[in-house]
């Protein structure tokens, strides 16, 4: 995906993309929080959390329709296990059934520890793009 390409909310989020497989459908991506993320007490607020959870789901549906969908999540539950610190997270988005209108998906979020901070699961709808990337650039 080119500079032009990525999504404002993408670069907000200090979001870098570190790994990804088409064919198991998932995306690891690295998560750089900004100080303005923390809540009253010095931990990342659960909704910017969120956000990011939705990034790795968005755009592991994403690259498994490789880039002819957008995927708007439709349906998202998050579960948080541990207060977040503002350092570097890792996470994983993957896809657990493609179907034709609705992707559904998951996330999971990692501090830099690599202990399991939070999670969601997520619904997505495929909406097709009115371009199409060129598969054979490369």
């Amino acid at each position: 995906m080119s500079a032009g390409m990525i999504p404002p909310c993408t670069a907000l989020l200090g979001t870098t993309f570190l790994d990804y497989d088409l064919d198991e459908a998932w995306v690891k991506m690295g998560f750089a929080p900004k100080p303005e993320f923390a809540n009253h007490r010095g931990s990342i607020q659960g909704g910017i959390l969120t956000a990011m959870l939705d990034e790795l789901f968005s755009f592991a549906a994403f690259i498994h329709y490789k880039g002819e969908y957008e995927t708007p999540t439709i349906q998202l539950s998050t579960q948080f296990f541990k207060a977040v610190k503002v350092e570097p997270l890792t996470g994983i988005g993957r896809v657990v059934k493609a179907g034709r209108k609705v992707v559904f998906t998951e996330a999971e979020l990692y501090n830099a520890e690599g202990a399991l901070c939070t999670k969601a699961s997520a619904s997505t709808m495929l909406i097709p793009l009115d371009f199409k990337p060129d598969h054979r650039a490369q």
